[in-house]
């Protein structure tokens, strides 16, 4: 008994001794990662050195819940790269003395382990439905339509789980590459927070002359099994050959076709960045006009593929989420499985029945429905498939969105007879007196829910709008409120008590 005493006494001896060798060297994995990724940063491009290497910490970490207790606390993990070796060290003494246990005393609090949004290397569907029970639609997060800290509190006030469309330029533009540090930092700084939110990033069925200044990183040449060279991205070699989607949204400006290898590689190096960045999940718009001539999605498997095995490396969790627009809804490659692991869409609402034509008002919104089972809306189609990670379900789950698009001309707004009342979904949504907006919100929700299907609906929290002659000149749509502000709409502390009231 006294020996064991005595190495007790003596392992604390040197802990401390240690710790006064090493002092404040602590660094956190999330800081490592982010010191690390200052050149890239800068540079405006992938490095495929500087993100290989940093495992699952990019983007900000995890807690770490040492297997050695308080010791384990005091000299932080092994991934801590200045005192790794110490901490292998303690780890052995702690190991070789018996002296263990589970209780912490760091002076850090760490936020706790919530079962209901963990995983690693794949996610289930129990999980993934938790998470999308929780989705807000957060449009470019970092453009700078609002303060960093507005976006942190709205995106943890409201408890959001999953953060839609964060990044989602239509056309891809060279500035993201400019802010690709600073938006690495700031999803660190929320994960700091909530380490378990994820966002979503987009590549979308465009590209334009732009990606022309977008230069392309060796591995991705490498990927491909090409030979680097130092050029950019060559916007006709992603054209379709017989012309299909070229200038389809105005000159210059084409719909990519995923079977020409220039158009793989855009998509597997925009994947790459994004998730270098801290992005979990991606989505791949309109799937099916990029896989236009792709035969049995053979090409779309490939490159997925390959995001999916970088992201296996790369990725905070192991494991990106990927999701698109497939009218189809059975989005499967020639092994059978799911290519995406959930499908989005738009609400796809129409008109009430009964509705005559007028402008709204607090005491007369324009009504609106969905209607399951019509056109290519998502309700009811039970899906049937076995996704990425595995498990096979009847009814693939799905998100649904208030999708924006543009609105018609003046002569078809307020109209009965117009889809959307001549607007787009978002546009019609903002201009609804507030108390249909929340109403519309929480009867659809309950809709959703009484299917008994995967299905969800994602909240707005910001979004692009169209200002609307006589009605409104809102030309967004924040769901936080702000006095004075015609773009913020006061719905934030709804959905807030909503989710809390409906998805526990």
């Amino acid at each position: 008994m006294k020996r064991r005493v005595l190495k007790i006494v003596s392992l604390a001896l040197i802990s401390l001794m240690l710790l006064s060798l090493i002092g404040c060297g602590g660094t956190t994995q999330g800081t490592t990662s982010a010191a690390g990724s200052s050149a890239q940063g800068t540079s405006g491009e992938v490095s495929s050195t500087s993100s290989k290497n940093e495992g699952g910490s990019s983007g900000g970490g995890f807690p770490q819940f040492s297997v050695n207790g308080w010791l384990g606390n005091l000299f932080g993990s092994s991934s801590v790269a200045t005192s790794g070796s110490v901490s292998s060290a303690v780890s052995s003494l702690v190991s070789s003395s018996g002296v263990g246990g589970s209780s912490q005393t760091s002076s850090e609090v760490e936020p706790k382990p919530d079962p209901r949004y963990a995983f690693d290397g794949s996610v289930s569907l129990e999980v993934l439905n938790n998470y999308l029970n929780r989705a807000i639609t957060y449009c470019q997060i970092l453009k700078g339509d609002e303060s960093f800290a507005d976006i942190k509190n709205d995106i943890l006030g409201v408890g959001a789980k999953y953060v839609q469309r964060a990044a989602c330029n239509w056309p891809p533009l060279n500035w993201e590459h400019s802010i690709a540090y600073d938006t690495k930092n700031r999803l660190a700084e929320i994960h700091k927070t909530d380490p378990y939110i994820i966002f979503e990033a987009c590549i979308f069925e465009i590209v334009t002359k732009s990606v022309e200044k977008i230069s392309i990183p060796a591995y991705v040449f490498e990927e491909f099994g090409l030979k680097a060279e130092e050029r950019t991205f060559d916007y006709e070699k992603m054209l379709f050959p017989d012309g299909y989607g070229v200038n389809k949204w105005g000159a210059d400006s084409s719909i990519p076709d995923i079977t020409r290898v220039e158009t793989q590689m855009f998509f597997y190096y925009r994947g790459c960045f994004f998730i270098d960045q801290g992005f979990e999940a991606l989505h791949l718009g309109q799937t099916n006009l990029i896989g236009h001539s792709d035969t049995n999605n053979v090409c779309w498997e490939r490159v997925i593929g390959k995001i999916r095995a970088y992201a296996k490396i790369n990725a905070r969790r192991h494991y990106v989420i990927i999701n698109g627009h497939n009218p189809t809804q059975n989005f499967v490659g020639i092994s059978g499985v799911m290519l995406v692991d959930f499908n989005a869409f738009p609400m796809r609402i129409s008109v009430a029945p009964g509705e005559g034509d007028h402008k709204p008002s607090q005491n007369a919104p324009q009504h609106c429905v969905i209607t399951p089972g019509k056109g290519d809306a998502v309700y009811k189609k039970n899906i049937k498939g076995t996704s990425p990670s595995g498990w096979t379900t009847n009814k693939y789950p799905y998100l649904v969105e208030v999708d924006n698009w543009g609105i018609m001309a003046e002569k078809y707004h307020n109209k009965a007879s117009s889809p959307y009342w001549g607007f787009d979904e978002i546009t019609w949504f903002a201009i609804q007196p507030q108390w249909y907006r929340q109403k519309f919100i929480e009867d659809l929700t309950k809709q959703i829910d009484s299917f008994g299907e995967n299905g969800h609906l994602s909240v707005p929290g910001k979004r692009y709008v169209q200002k609307v002659p006589g009605v409104s000149e809102a030309t967004l749509y924040f769901a936080a409120s702000k006095e004075g502000n015609v773009n913020y709409f006061g719905d934030l502390e709804f959905y807030r008590d909503m989710w809390n009231r409906l998805k526990k």
